[in-house]
């Protein structure tokens, strides 16, 4: 995926790099896939229901809420995955094969864009846990 570079380590594989100025890690091990969209944001949780629409946890940022609503529900794409924002950045997290973070990060940007986010300084994701 263009601006992400390949590392592997281990049982772990690794893609780092930036994407429209904001700093990227997506960590995939043990058939669980993380993708850190370094980007502050107001706080945000969903989770992608059995019919692949995201559930909101109540108190989210109307313009997140607004922009997960949007998307036509999409089981295969969206069931299970864990979306999480705040002054850390945003993280999605799926059970399922590493294909499907180029989604994740494509939900995150498109959340990141609805809610204004400030990207965060570069760090080394290396030794750095997402939120």
């Amino acid at each position: 995926m263009e601006g992400l570079g390949r590392v592997e380590e281990d049982a772990r594989v690794r893609l780092t790099g930036f994407r429209a100025g904001r700093q990227v890690e997506v960590r995939a091990t043990g058939g669980v896939v993380v993708t850190w969209l370094r980007a502050a944001v107001a706080d945000i949780q969903a989770l992608g229901g059995s019919a692949g629409a995201f559930v909101v946890d109540a108190g989210a940022p109307p313009a997140g809420v607004a922009a997960l609503a949007a998307l036509p529900p999409d089981p295969a794409a969206w069931r299970d995955v864990r979306i999480r924002g705040g002054a850390d950045g945003l993280v999605a997290v799926r059970r399922s094969g590493a294909s499907g973070y180029r989604r994740d990060l494509e939900l995150l940007e498109l959340l990141a864009e609805a809610l204004g986010a400030v990207p965060l300084p570069p760090i080394d994701t290396a030794v750095a846990d997402p939120p």
